[in-house]
């Protein structure tokens, strides 16, 4: 068995004001959005990086580098299917997980359902 551990943090974007705030593929209207050179969604770089390294295959910024402006803004749930496809040659499949998201200023109970991860 492999295991994959996922963390990220972000801090909150000075440019909240034009920034949507996603967590799990969730968009969170009217909260403060998180600075990244992505979407910059916490919870799909914590599960992305745990299934690269579960697979021993880095981490998310070996194969979506910050410094490359074709993933300026990208959508971190496209990133983490491309970090998924990666780790084919991985014989099992992700079990469930739990990845609290690393902003503390947002409730996200209501809305975890609707999360893409």
């Amino acid at each position: 068995m492999r295991v994959g551990i996922g963390f990220d943090v972000h801090q909150f974007s000075p440019e909240s004001a034009g920034r949507a705030l996603v967590l799990g593929g969730v968009v969170f209207d009217g909260e403060p959005g998180l600075a990244g050179h992505s979407d910059a969604d916490v919870v799909a770089h914590a599960v992305a990086d745990a299934l690269l390294g579960a697979s021993g295959q880095g981490d998310l910024g070996d194969h979506f580098p910050d410094t490359d402006p074709a993933w300026l803004d990208a959508d971190s749930l496209e990133l983490l299917c491309g970090g998924a496809s990666r780790t084919s040659t991985v014989s099992s499949w992700p079990s469930p997980r739990a990845s609290p998201p690393g902003a503390p200023r947002c409730r996200t109970g209501s809305r975890r359902s609707s999360a893409a991860v």
